[in-house]
């Protein structure tokens, strides 16, 4: 008998559903963003918790960190395309939406005109409560800062990256100090 092959198909096996009643929660809202170079990602995804890992591509500039800003993800409806066979339609991917304000406005107007010129070159981070999680696809960058009428509002920096990928990003557990304001001594 034939055997039916589909090249491209993924053939691993769903995991088991992970039950824990007594998990705790992890708390929302982004806290920190950043983003890592293409060609830094697989070495960073090999090891994603090593704070050493981390500390040498924030050394070599492969990675940077936005340590303290309030943001969010949303939750994108998935783009479809038709179905084949019996399926009614396919899930293409997502489109995900990542944005972010920083208050840090007055020393980074030349980081952020040049960091949203880079598209396609760095996958992007962002930390909620105890987790940190990193794009599979490259990101759109932008970054403005309106400048509002009340005289008492800040002026912050309005970041967003945007993706399209069949995946939402996999938490794992934060590495220690990375997310801290520092500065790198040469």
């Amino acid at each position: 008998m034939a055997t039916v092959y589909y090249p491209g198909c993924p053939t691993s096996e769903l995991p088991f559903y992970q039950c824990d009643p007594c998990e705790n929660y992890e708390k929302s809202k982004v806290r920190s963003v950043g983003a890592v170079t293409d060609t830094y990602y697989p070495t960073l995804l090999a090891n994603p918790t090593s704070t050493a890992v981390w500390q040498a591509g924030i050394a070599s500039e492969d990675i940077i960190i936005i340590p303290r800003v309030i943001g969010s993800l949303d939750a994108p409806d998935p783009l479809t395309g038709p179905g084949y066979g019996d399926d009614v339609e396919t899930i293409l991917g997502r489109d995900f939406n990542l944005i972010w304000r920083d208050p840090n406005y007055i020393n980074n107007c030349n980081f952020y005109n040049t960091f949203r010129k880079r598209n396609g070159v760095f996958h992007g981070i962002y930390r909620t409560g105890s987790q940190t999680h990193i794009t599979p696809e490259t990101v759109v960058i932008d970054a403005r800062a309106p400048i509002t009428e009340n005289s008492e509002d800040n002026v912050e920096w309005n970041g967003n990256m945007r993706w399209r990928s069949e995946s939402q990003p996999c938490p794992f557990a934060t590495p220690v100090g990375i997310f801290d304001c520092f500065g790198l001594e040469e």
